[in-house]
């Protein structure tokens, strides 16, 4: 199997050296990305019941200790709100956009390197294929129709990198959607959070 791939791989000329290193890179981000949102992973209904009781309770020390215990940008957007209202209540918006606009881009980090990738695979498979064809004509100007196994290698050259700039692409395109989606979902927790705190405030 593995002298199957090599061979595989090595029919795809230089081409593919380049096909199978980026995408080597966007695999890697990907694998670092998931991770990454697996560690933020928690109820965020919980969170938000556990919060809510204890500043119905005016326990802003516990509300601190609950928002350090939790994982993820919405527990330290509301750490900082909560540390802002004891502190200076004017400043409770500011301090908590301060947070969430250094927050939201280590949610969105590496996923628009993701997207370039999965956008330049296609197009060095068609790279791949206008080289491989370049060479199969430059076989038949050289030699003719006489040598059908230098020719053949030459378009097999060409479908062999467009077949691998596919393969490659489209799980890239389908796994970025999945980390963007996952992103929207967090960013839309912080700003419900948000919005809740400051009515909350408001209240009081």
């Amino acid at each position: 199997m593995f002298y199957s791939m090599w061979n595989w791989l090595s029919k795809g000329g230089p081409v593919m050296i380049a096909i199978v290193g980026f995408s080597v890179v966007a695999i890697t981000f990907i694998i670092e990305r998931f991770k990454y949102f697996r560690k933020l992973r928690h109820d965020e209904t919980l969170f938000t019941e556990s919060f809510t009781k204890l500043w119905d309770k005016n326990k802003t020390a516990e509300i601190i200790k609950l928002c350090e215990s939790t994982p993820g940008p919405l527990a330290k957007v509301m750490k900082a709100g909560v540390v802002a209202y004891k502190k200076n209540p004017k400043a409770i918006k500011a301090r908590m956009h301060e947070v969430v606009i250094s927050e939201v881009p280590k949610l969105e980090r590496y996923l628009s390197l993701i997207a370039v990738i999965a956008t330049i695979e296609p197009m060095l498979g068609l790279l791949g294929t206008v080289v491989g064809m370049i060479r199969a004509f430059t076989v038949i100007a050289l030699k003719g129709t006489g040598d059908p196994q230098e020719l053949a290698g030459g378009i097999s050259e060409a479908l062999i990198t467009t077949e691998a700039g596919l393969i490659t692409a489209i799980p890239l395109i389908y796994l970025h959607s999945v980390l963007s989606n996952r992103v929207d979902l967090i960013t839309s927790d912080i700003e419900r959070g948000v919005t809740n705190f400051i009515a909350m405030v408001e209240e009081k």
